[in-house]
């Protein structure tokens, strides 16, 4: 049997998995960090001057 499929069969108890996630607020949590994550990277991005090196290509007069 393949990997997915014993996975699948394994979870499928759980049939409002998706309930499960909203009544236990574990969705929200798993946004958040992801939405931090983000703006980390970002962050890193502007932080490194690859934003300011392209502002300064477009707009140079």
């Amino acid at each position: 049997m393949r990997l997915t499929v014993k996975l699948f069969a394994r979870f499928r108890w759980a049939r409002s998995l998706g309930s499960w996630l909203f009544d236990t607020w574990l969705l929200d949590v798993l946004t958040g960090l992801a939405l931090i994550a983000v703006a980390l990277k970002l962050q890193r991005f502007i932080d490194d001057g690859a934003i300011t090196f392209w502002l300064l290509l477009c707009f140079e007069h």
